[in-house]
């Protein structure tokens, strides 16, 4: 597909939300903008296109620019820029909000990255392994390593996702939305426990790297290797490296304290 529209995309490096979006554009090959958004100090705009002021993931599309399923929309093609950001100043652009509403968006828009898979029912399992990714997975991510809470619960957790996986590949044999939307959780697992860091009980970090390495979890962990060799993930992870997710991690953590997505 020839993209005739603007993407941007308002991000940030620790957010594992804005990091689907970026995985899902990336697989794309789509031409897009990054804006990087400060956590801790949350520009005034934000709150105008996001109520909640949140920057898990948020798109805009200048529609008067995009061919939409082969419809132009409109004829201006002025770039459009933070400053001064109202209610009303984008009434020609799309907003998108929400990681797994972006990346759904993607799929569709690019259907040559193959990020939704042909055969509808390996693509309805791949909308329910997300679903278990943010209800279980994710739940458990934020109890272990913000509230302190045991290992049980990501294990737990883990075994579940395990549950879903076929005997090889990827979350639905081939890689997938499913894969985009675990990647950034199951890299920040391994970074946090490999460097210990995290609020769970002491000595929790190596016990849990060490409950992984049974037989009972094979398969997830072949599964989280493989996601980690994948092309955009790898790239994915060279970002958090260069933006230094651990030492952020280490300075930062109360902007991590906030509720689950449920």
């Amino acid at each position: 597909m020839v993209q005739h529209g603007q993407i941007t995309v308002y991000t940030n490096p620790y957010s594992q939300y804005a990091d689907r979006v970026v995985l899902a554009l990336d697989e794309a090959k789509a031409e897009y903008t990054s804006c990087t958004t400060d956590l801790r100090n949350k520009p005034s705009w934000l709150f105008a296109v996001n109520p909640a002021g949140q920057v898990r993931a948020m798109l805009f599309l200048r529609l008067s620019e995009l061919n939409l399923y082969g419809r132009g929309i409109g004829s201006r093609n002025d770039l459009w820029r933070p400053q001064g950001v109202t209610n009303r100043a984008l009434p020609e652009s799309a907003k998108l909000a929400e990681s797994v509403v972006i990346v759904e968006f993607i799929a569709e828009l690019f259907p040559e990255s193959k990020l939704h898979p042909a055969d509808l029912v390996k693509r309805a399992r791949a909308r329910y392994f997300i679903t278990l990714v943010d209800t279980k997975f994710a739940k458990a991510f934020h109890s272990f390593f913000i509230e302190g809470a045991s290992n049980d619960g990501l294990l737990a957790a883990l075994e579940t996702l395990q549950e879903r996986l076929p005997e090889t590949g990827f979350a639905v044999g081939e890689w997938s939305i499913a894969d985009v939307a675990i990647a950034p959780y199951t890299v920040r697992t391994m970074m946090l426990l490999e460097a210990g860091l995290g609020e769970y009980p002491a000595g929790m970090d190596k016990e849990t790297l060490q409950e992984l390495q049974q037989p009972r979890y094979a398969r997830i962990m072949k599964y989280i290797t493989d996601v980690s060799r994948w092309p955009t993930v790898q790239r994915l992870q060279a970002r958090l490296i260069e933006a230094n997710l651990l030492k952020f991690w280490e300075t930062y953590p109360q902007l991590y304290r906030i509720p689950a997505r449920k």
